[in-house]
């Protein structure tokens, strides 16, 4: 068994909320993201 030391749980956690941070910022930015399209589009064809 591995030793779990208080740095490696804090380490662990801060890891674990940056992923859901991040997997929280995707899910949110994904369905603006397909709205998004045609105008970026339109601006990067300009």
């Amino acid at each position: 068994m591995k030793f779990i030391s208080p740095e490696s749980i804090a380490f662990d956690r801060i890891q674990i909320m940056s992923w859901e941070s991040f997997i929280l910022k995707y899910i949110h930015n994904k369905p603006s993201q397909q709205g998004l399209d045609s105008s970026s589009t339109s601006i990067t064809s300009q």
